[in-house]
């Protein structure tokens, strides 16, 4: 008998790009570390993807079962 699994989830795509991210790197940090610590919670994934002078993506993925 094959067992088929269907994961359940919620995906968030976030991307900031231009100088104003950049600026205000020293306060964000603290937001993002908050945010990781709830998406952990929850048994989730935060992912980030940078890239230099472009920006970045920030993934989230929570499970919802």
């Amino acid at each position: 008998m094959k067992k088929t699994f269907i994961l359940s989830a919620v995906l968030f795509a976030i991307v900031l790009t231009g100088p104003g991210f950049a600026q205000s790197k020293c306060t964000d940090s603290f937001g993002l570390s908050l945010t990781y610590d709830i998406v952990k919670a929850r048994d989730g994934e935060l992912n980030v993807q940078t890239t230099e002078s472009e920006g970045s993506i920030f993934i989230i993925l929570i499970p919802t079962a």
